[in-house]
């Protein structure tokens, strides 16, 4: 069974409109990497994005912390 690699960042606690979003900065190969999540009491729940929120990538498995653990980065981070 191969290794996974230990993810590296640091996780903020930040408030927008009423809601409170995780945000994860990342470290060592993954450095450049920011994502935040929210956790939504319905599916259809409405949700203010804050500004700083670029891309909607709940259902993109790049960004999945088993994925990114072996080293796979998304592919504009392997090319920056």
């Amino acid at each position: 069974m191969p290794l996974q690699a230990r993810i590296q960042k640091t996780r903020y606690r930040v408030e927008h409109a009423g809601a409170f979003w995780d945000v994860d900065v990342f470290g060592g190969i993954l450095d450049g990497l920011i994502l935040a999540e929210i956790e939504m009491e319905r599916e259809d729940q409405f949700v203010v994005l804050p500004p700083w929120v670029e891309q909607e990538v709940t259902a993109d498995a790049r960004y999945r912390n088993s994925r990114l653990a072996k080293g796979a980065m998304p592919d504009w981070l392997a090319s920056a």
